[in-house]
This record gives C-alpha cells, structure tokens and sequence, in this order.
C-alpha cells in the first residue's frame, strides 16, 4: 500500500473520532490562531475552495464569507462527518485528489484554504499544489495554508507546559486503531521556499502552539487567548496567509 492508500485508510479509520480527538480540544486555540485571517479575506467574495477539508474545520470558519464554497477530500468518511454538520447547506464536498481536482477545474477561487493538508503530501506534490493554487486564484485572491511546522519541543515555554499537563495526563486520542502514516512537519524554510517558486507573496506569518482546554467556558477562552498572545513567537503550527 502506497503512501497516499495508507493516508486515505488512516483517515477513513479515525473519521468518526476526529472532531473530538483533534479538532474540539484545539477549538479554542484555533480560534485565536485563524482570527487574523478574517481581516484579510479578500475583497471580493464570490467563491472559496478548502483543499483537503476533512471534517469541514474551514468550511465552518468561513463558508458565510462567501457566496459558494466547495471542499474536497479523498476519505468519504471525512466527508460523511463534515455533510453531518450545520454548516454543510453551504458547502459543495467532493471526494477526489486535490491536484486531480485542480487539473480537471477551470473556474478560480477567492479563497483557497488547505490546513493541516500539506504533511499529508509527498512534498514534490506540496509544492506543485501551491503552484496550482496560484494558478487558481482570482486577482486579488488569498490563499491560507496552516501546517505543522519543524520545532524543537523544549522550546514549548514553561507556562504552556504547565497549562495543558492535566489535559494531556487525562486525553486518551483515539480508541480506533489505525496505522498512522508515515509523515512528518515541514521545515519553514522549505514552506516559503515553495511560496516563492509559485510566486505567492506572503502577506503574513505567524506560528503557534498547541493550547489546551482547562477548566471549560470564559475562562479557558481568556486564557488561551492571552497564553497564545505572548507564546507566538515560535509553536508547532505554522499559518500563512499569501496573495496574487
């Protein structure tokens, strides 16, 4: 089994548990993580594109921005979970390869989003999914990519540290058993390296950690919004927001 068989399998297996092992308890610190893109969003907004949507993350996030959004994913069990959810009356969700998807498309896109997509790729495919993207892309289109990034985990600061331990002696993951596929974070370097090559200027960049849920309700809010304020400067996942 390939690379891209085992991906689709692991992604298959664990689709049903996804929103509660990753996505629920990373809610809150993603919220802080991707609230700098709203002012960013492109002046016009006729039609956005999530690549590699898996459970709907981005089409819940921005799918009211724009007149007509489209996700596409190769596991159906992750699109299965992401045409269960309020949000999915505004979303188109095909099963497909995202660079099948790009080669056989000829309209563009004001928005292009793929998060947590691009490790899944062999990196001869990342690269050449940029470069397709900005082909894709209307004039003044942005495009939003946010990965797990190279880093060294002792530079996690102290308080984080301190903060998530009793979320991570507690949080089991997943109770499917599934073989994980063999990926691993992009350098930075190599992520705007790519950038330049499809020419996509980057407007901005941040990174960010993984913040975790405490004590539930305001509190947790405050403060993993101030813990992600002062803890920015470096962090396991990278956010960048590019433009034509």
């Amino acid at each position: 089994m390939d690379h891209a068989a085992r991906d689709k399998a692991h992604h298959d297996a664990i689709a049903q548990e996804y929103e509660k092992v990753v996505n629920l308890p990373r809610k809150l610190a993603n919220d802080a993580l991707f609230s700098s893109v709203v002012s960013r969003l492109p002046s016009h907004r006729g039609k956005m594109l999530d690549l590699g949507c898996g459970t709907g993350q981005m089409c819940d996030r921005f799918a009211d921005f724009f007149e007509h959004t489209t996700g596409v994913d190769h596991s159906e069990a992750m699109l299965g979970v992401a045409r269960s959810k309020p949000s999915a009356s505004k979303v188109s969700f095909l099963k497909g390869d995202a660079l099948t998807y790009l080669d056989n498309q000829s309209e563009c896109f004001d928005l292009i989003t793929a998060v947590g997509f691009l490790h899944h790729l062999k990196q001869a495919d990342s690269k050449l999914l940029l470069t397709k993207i900005q082909q894709h892309l209307r004039p003044g289109g942005v495009v939003v990519i946010a990965d797990p990034m190279d880093f060294d985990p002792n530079d996690e600061p102290g308080i984080l540290s301190w903060w998530n331990k009793p979320f991570r002696q507690s949080f089991g993951g997943y109770q499917t058993e599934a073989e994980d596929p063999d990926e691993a974070p992009i350098p930075e370097v190599t992520l705007r390296s790519w950038f330049a090559n499809a020419q996509l200027p980057v407007l901005y960049s941040r990174r960010a950690w993984e913040i975790f849920p405490r004590y539930g309700g305001w509190r947790d809010r405050l403060a993993i919004t101030i813990l992600d304020r002062f803890c920015r400067r470096r962090g396991v996942v990278g956010l960048f927001i590019a433009s034509v």
